[in-house]
């Protein structure tokens, strides 16, 4: 169940890294940040099967670094809603959140590598 989770967030990730470089660009496309979101949302819904478990009673796979990567998940697509938010009207902390979000997400991601890895 891990493969599909992994899968999920490094897809988001590769989706962010490219709405990071039109963003840069200055070049938004409002699909591709909107497949960015189902990809990340879709991966914390198989997180919440590797914290616990599956409807026909499959035990829980994840411990603590899993935890902690769903955390980091979730707090990315929080710093994501919130700098969408408020894009327009404080430009300099959607900035912030943009970081924090891209941060939060990757840490996830590597988090999600480590404890797979052993």
């Amino acid at each position: 169940m891990a493969i599909p989770v992994i899968l999920l967030l490094a897809a988001a990730v590769a989706m962010g890294l490219v709405n990071g470089r039109l963003y840069l660009q200055d070049r938004r496309k409002p699909v591709l940040i909107g497949i960015h979101f189902l990809l990340a949302a879709s991966s914390l819904e198989g997180f919440a099967v590797l914290l616990h478990g599956t409807p026909n009673s499959a035990a829980p796979l994840g411990g603590k670094l899993v935890l902690t990567s769903a955390g980091l998940v979730a707090l990315a697509l929080l710093a994501a809603v919130a700098a969408s938010l408020l894009r327009r009207r404080r430009s300099q902390t959607a900035k912030v959140l943009l970081a924090a979000h891209a941060t939060a997400g990757l840490s996830g991601l590597i988090l999600l590598l480590a404890w797979i890895s052993g």
